[in-house]
């Protein structure tokens, strides 16, 4: 039974998409807690910090591509792409506990633990989370309900966001705050990420079948690297989306040190993640009524201009009343999450768009490349931010000067509203419009 021919029942979506809350807790636990928790518990500097995701980035540059055609030519009895989430799920869940865990051990040494760990989480997470990704492809091609997928993955993100952002710091507290409450949080969320991931492998069982004719399929790396290197909607998503992640993941991180330092109200930070939260879940719920009427193209733009509107706000004001900045993150929540929503959809084009002008099937492949760009530009939001606060001067947990203050708020909010304004531009190009992507369809199902 090929997946096209199967019926994607509504169970079988909501198992699948659950994957995305334990997917989404540990990605929002690393790019909102994990540059504070290294430079004020753990011990380290700001600027090793940066040094440590400068490094990951080089194992991703090798592990991304490489478990992207690992999975698409992997043949099991489990399928392609599940046996990834159940057994790798228990790997990620040992280093995400061990990636919060401080060892007894000099200055020198945690540095290189903090290496080591987190060079590990990136390979682990691309186990786990890039075939958990690639089975949005697998289990439907109809337009439509790739959007409900897609939306209803990303709005299980968003509870995985809101459970880490609303409860991460209460869990913390509750087992014993310091060392030994940030090591046990880091044990809650792996063990919840990991049961997540099994929820999804058994949903989507009945779709991810190897059959038998597919076995002897052998792989040629310089011809299905043409799926990503010769796919210009691809790598201008890439480029698109990436620079958002890179804005993005400055804005999570140095929030923290936005609401401790600059308006001296870490108290707010719950109450803000929260809001951002409800923004992103009311944007991600009208997703299917948007993309049935405007075209995905349109919308993402639209998205980007209004998200850099609204940091370019804050940045002329960061201390306007609270009221204000409240209103003005659960808004940016909304807009910068229907850009979120969209291109997870886009990236399903992107895939068709390989078989359809290469006659290639490379679902992995393309994907990782995606999910690559993501992981580079997460890691080089906190590279960037964490060496910028550390030339101008950072201390931890002490009164900051005018300068750096002002480097927070500009990193905060200044720099996303630049590359929300760069990525409004690269996406004038992308060619894959709604009406392109009906034909592409109508052939593919032909063919």
């Amino acid at each position: 039974m090929e997946h096209k021919k199967a019926k994607l029942t509504f169970g079988d979506m909501v198992q699948y998409s659950s994957g995305a809350i334990g997917y989404q807790a540990t990605f929002s636990l690393m790019s909102v807690y994990l540059m504070s928790f290294f430079t004020d518990v753990f011990g380290i500097t700001a600027i090793a910090v940066s040094g440590i995701m400068f490094t990951s980035k080089i194992v991703d540059a090798v592990t991304d591509p490489m478990m992207g055609m690992i999975a698409d030519h992997t043949r099991t009895r489990f399928g392609r792409y599940r046996p990834w989430l159940i057994f790798g799920s228990p790997l990620l869940a040992i280093v995400v506990f061990l990636l919060f865990y401080t060892p007894d051990c000099s200055p020198i040494m945690k540095v290189v633990y903090a290496y080591i760990l987190y060079s590990a989480y990136s390979v682990a997470s691309t186990i786990v989370n890039m075939p958990f990704h690639t089975l949005a492809s697998v289990i439907t091609r109809d337009p439509q309900q790739r959007m409900v997928v897609v939306s209803w993955k990303n709005g299980m993100c968003q509870v995985g966001n809101f459970l880490v952002t609303t409860f991460a710091i209460p869990i913390v507290i509750s087992l014993g705050d310091g060392e030994r409450g940030w090591a046990g949080l880091g044990a809650v969320v792996g063990i919840f990420a990991m049961f997540t991931f099994w929820v999804s492998a058994h949903g989507t069982k009945k779709y991810d079948i190897v059959e038998e004719k597919q076995k002897k399929q052998k792989v040629h790396i310089s011809t299905e690297m043409k799926a990503v290197l010769k796919n210009k909607p691809l790598l201008l998503l890439m480029g698109s989306f990436g620079s958002i992640m890179i804005g993005t993941t400055v804005f999570s991180s140095i929030n923290v040190y936005y609401f401790k330092y600059v308006l001296n109200r870490v108290d707010l930070l719950p109450v803000a993640m929260t809001l951002q939260s409800i923004g992103a879940i009311i944007a991600i719920l009208s997703m299917p009524f948007f993309t049935k009427r405007v075209d995905k193209k349109v919308l993402y733009r639209t998205g980007c201009f209004c998200s850099m509107i609204l940091a370019f706000i804050i940045m002329l004001k960061p201390t306007m009343p609270v009221v204000g900045i409240l209103g003005i993150i659960a808004v940016f929540g909304f807009t910068s999450n229907v850009v979120q929503a969209i291109a997870w959809t886009m990236i399903m084009d992107c895939i068709d768009y390989a078989e359809y002008k290469f006659r290639l099937k490379a679902n992995g492949l393309v994907l990782s490349s995606f999910t690559f760009m993501n992981k580079c530009g997460s890691a080089l939001g906190v590279f960037f931010g964490s060496f910028v606060l550390g030339l101008v001067g950072f201390v931890a947990n002490q009164a900051q000067t005018q300068s750096t203050l002002n480097t927070i708020v500009l990193l905060s909010f200044g720099l996303p509203a630049a590359i929300y304004l760069i990525s409004v531009i690269l996406m004038h190009f992308y060619g894959l419009t709604n009406t392109k992507c009906a034909q592409m369809k109508e052939e593919l199902d032909n063919k």
